[in-house]
């Protein structure tokens, strides 16, 4: 085989190529090693190979303190009185042999009395244990069995107690009566490969026990313990007894007995392991140890202890036990004899007909209580092949009187509050109490509001906030139901409000920043500096921005602790907000903050001055702990550009942003707006001086720019003058149509003025009033005593005569249709009435017709 670089390993394995190693034949294993300067070291060694273990086919082994009453019985137990002393011997051993190992254990392969230990090297030898003390090969080692136990996996706190224990309790080795160990010899060989020995057993009979075994064309065996006696046989006479078993056994034995008190009263078990299981139990200090059924109900002791056990192994059809109920423990209308045994798997005490009744009942006759023993309840490693009872281990049988009833209480949950600190994840148990330490279920039903929680069902409870930060009380409700019960019980579910409190823990304050713009600024801590840059001759007043402190902790009181650098006599102010619910904190962080005060911060300032002024912010809590700090800067920059911008000939506009410019416009220029001229930006252009506005509008002066507003008064002249010229036109017009109409009036009428002639008519008989004067006039009709509505006159009515006496008036014009055709002419004199020029002269005057000639 070539050399194989392992590199650092401390350990290697080998691979041959070519096949397996030999049986017994020697190899030779050479390991160099090289350290950095190339310098090599060389070391070799022998291996011999043995692939196969020990052969022990010729090594004879075998029980100390036991005989066997059939030797040439393989399957027959050996037997012993002893409890405290168990060995083995054994001879015929080969060279390849290295060591034996031995165990031993209440099962085959079992180590539960006594660990896997070395105990001999030696063809021929033994092994023993004898009161506590190991001894090999007739030597006593003064080891005690407590040395051989394992401490490795021991606690510091069972470690301690193991090796601060005394002697007697470092010795202690015990076995039941009625048990049957297993001891387990081993060879181990150069190799260490394993050879198992035969495996021994030995079982336990004093001499007041009896063994029944299964005999050819006996099917059925009977063990009695008569009255008054401690000791048990086997008979099929009638013999008065306290106790009698029948048995129909089909394969192996088995050994009955009395337990005594002070049977009950002993330890058992071994110093040098802590597995081992005793099926003898002390009913006075194990009462509360029962099964779900038994729960609460064992109320007296009957003083019937007694073992049945496997020796070491039996298989029966049924067994059915016979007890004699004492007067003390008779039948009650509350309580019943029953017969309990020891449950060694689960430690508890069960009825004997569990597992095929649920309703314990007590079959009682003659004073004989009887019983059988269930099948279910020795099943567990059976095959159900038939309704047989396979025993696998020895049973502690006790007489008791018990409850008739069931017994169920509700559970109650113990611990009703729990707490933990913030931003820590929470775990614990919920304690309950249930009289009848019944299997509780435990479930969450309405889940807390801010906490996430998670339950186990056997009530592990696991909690955290939904939230950083958070801390409080919230609740959650949770439901513990008993399982478990028989099925004639119907289980009992409660629900119990459980209080989550979360303690709080002082956490920084956070500080925001919103300036003028409501740009948030959050830079880290310990301070945060803004700077403001605001231009002399402007305003006197200018909002720097909101200060806003925020606590996850609720009820934080903050208190301000601010410092101003003055410019002149400029002055700031705080103001508190009296609500904080509009700031947009959310918009920025997912923390919730439960106290939150905002400062609104304001300076004021004479618009003279220029310059800088600082204000330091900072603020301290109810614990004396300081919040992060704000700096704001002010710069009153010179501004003498009372209508423009500062500029930079060099830099540019960005130039004017820098603070320096708060001590000297020195450098600086003025850009002025449209509109404005003049080194400072101070003088107006007056655009009006190169207006085109027409001669109906005013030019209006406008900053860079001019507008052109229409002049009312010119605006009214131009509407008046027509106006009134069309005013005049009309009342010409209207007194030359009245005058054209008074000049015909006056000319129909010429006759009646004074030096009139006479008309003459041709035809005299013609009314005077349908004649027609001149040929365009009609004739009027005359009315007396009628008030004219022109000239507010009486007129005469009536016709016409050749002598008028009375006055006359128009009142009615005849249609020239209506005009008859004139007859002869006739020549009527006319004559003009008194006062008929006056009446004339008064009627044109009130007529206006003064200046028409009639």
């Amino acid at each position: 085989m070539d050399y194989v670089d392992v590199g650092l390993k401390t350990k290697a394995k080998f691979n041959l190529q070519n096949g397996t190693f030999e049986h017994k034949k020697l190899y030779e294993v050479r390991v160099s090693a090289l350290n950095s300067a190339g310098l090599a070291s060389i070391s070799a060694c022998s291996v011999q190979v043995i692939l196969f273990p020990p052969d022990v086919s010729n090594i004879i082994s075998g029980p100390l303190f036991a005989n066997r009453t059939n030797i040439a019985d393989d399957e027959e137990p050996y037997w012993t009185e002893s409890q405290s002393q168990i060995g083995i011997q054994w001879q015929g051993g080969t060279p390849d042999i290295e060591f034996y190992e031995w165990r031993i254990g209440t099962q085959a392969d079992g180590n539960d009395l006594f660990p896997p230990s070395k105990v001999g090297i030696n063809t021929t030898g033994f092994s023993a244990i004898v009161h506590g003390k190991v001894r090999f090969s007739d030597e006593d080692v003064d080891r005690t069995v407590s040395e051989y136990r394992d401490i490795v996996n021991m606690s510091a706190e069972e470690r301690d107690n193991f090796t601060s224990a005394s002697e007697a309790e470092k010795a202690f080795f015990m076995v039941e009566p009625g048990r049957c160990v297993y001891q387990s010899l081993s060879a181990i060989g150069l190799s260490n490969l394993k050879s198992n020995l035969k495996k021994e057993s030995v079982c336990i009979k004093r001499s007041q026990d009896v063994n029944l075994k299964k005999e050819a064309g006996k099917s059925l065996l009977r063990a009695v313990r008569p009255v008054g006696s401690s000791t048990w046989m086997e008979t099929n006479d009638t013999v008065a007894a306290d106790i009698y078993v029948e048995i129909e056994l089909t394969t192996g034995g088995i050994t009955l007995g009395t337990l005594t008190n002070q049977d009950l009263q002993e330890a058992y078990g071994s110093a040098s392991t802590a597995d081992y299981r005793p099926f003898i139990s002390n009913i006075e200090t194990t009462l509360r140890k029962t099964s779900r059924l038994l729960r609460h109900r064992i109320h007296q002791l009957c003083d019937v202890n007694f073992f049945l056990s496997p020796s070491p192994r039996a298989d029966a059809s049924s067994v059915i036990i016979y007890v004699k109920v004492p007067l003390e423990c008779e039948n009650d209308p509350e309580d019943q004899p029953a017969l309990v045994l020891w449950n060694t798997e689960k430690e508890v005490w069960v009825h004997i007909d569990e597992g095929c009744n649920e309703v314990l009942s007590a079959n009682i006759s003659n004073g004989m209580y009887t019983a059988m023993i269930c099948p279910k309840l020795n099943s567990a490693g059976r095959k159900r092949r038939d309704a047989s009872i396979e025993l696998q281990s020895p049973m502690h049988y006790s007489l008791v009187k018990i409850g008739k009833a069931f017994i169920n209480y509700s559970p109650t949950t113990v611990s009703g509050e729990f707490h933990s600190k913030e931003d820590e994840i929470a775990n614990f148990s919920v304690e309950t109490d249930d009289p009848e330490n019944d299997t509780l279920v435990f479930k969450i039903i309405k889940g807390p509001e801010n906490i996430q929680c998670n339950m186990t069902t056997d009530g592990h409870l696991r909690w955290e906030a939904i939230e950083d930060d958070f801390y409080g009380e919230d609740y959650v409700t949770v439901e513990v139901t008993e399982t478990d019960l028989p099925s004639f019980q119907q289980s009992v579910a409660v629900t119990q409000r459980l209080t989550l409190v979360i303690h709080g823990s002082p956490d920084k304050t956070d500080r925001f920043f919103f300036d003028s713009n409501d740009t948030i600024h959050t830079e880290v801590r310990p301070y945060l500096r803004h700077t403001i840059l605001v231009n002399a001759n402007r305003s006197s007043i200018q909002y720097a921005g909101r200060i806003v402190l925020a606590d996850v902790d609720g009820g934080e009181v903050f208190a301000p602790l601010p410092r101003f650098n003055a410019l002149g006599d400029a002055a700031f102010s705080l103001k508190k907000l009296s609500t904080t619910s509009d700031i947009p904190l959310a918009n920025y962080t997912t923390k919730r903050y439960r106290t939150v005060e905002a400062y609104d911060v304001e300076f004021e300032y004479s618009p003279d001055l220029q310059g800088n002024m600082t204000l330091d912010f900072i603020a301290k809590n109810a614990g004396d702990s300081f919040t992060p700090g704000v700096t704001i800067d002010v710069y009153v920059m010179e501004n003498p550009c009372i209508h423009g911008q500062c500029h930079h000939p060099t830099l540019g506009y960005d130039a004017c942003e820098d603070p320096a410019r708060s001590l000297s416009f020195s450098g600086f220029e003025c850009v002025c707006e449209p509109g404005y001229i003049g080194d400072w930006c101070q003088i107006e252009i007056d655009e009006c001086e190169w207006s085109t506005c027409s001669n109906m509008y005013d030019c209006e002066d406008l900053v860079n720019g001019y507008q052109c507003n229409i002049n009312i008064p010119k605006l009214l002249a131009v509407i008046a003058c027509p106006l009134i010229a069309l005013i005049v036109i009309v009342y010409v017009f209207r007194r030359y149509i009245l005058k054209l109409k008074y000049t015909r009036l006056s000319r129909s009428r010429v006759d009646l003025m004074t030096g009139s002639g006479d008309h003459i008519i041709d035809n005299p008989s013609v009314p005077l009033h349908t004649l027609h004067q001149g040929g365009d006039m009609p004739m009027l009709r005359w009315y007396p005593g009628v008030l004219n509505p022109r000239f507010k006159q009486k007129t005469v009515t009536g016709v016409a005569r050749a002598n008028l006496s009375t006055r006359l008036r128009i009142i009615d014009v005849v249609s020239m249709e209506n005009v008859p055709t004139p007859g002869p002419r006739q020549v009527i004199p006319l004559q003009v009435p008194d006062g008929f020029q006056s009446l004339k002269d008064k009627r044109i005057k009130r007529a206006y017709l003064a200046d028409v000639d009639i």
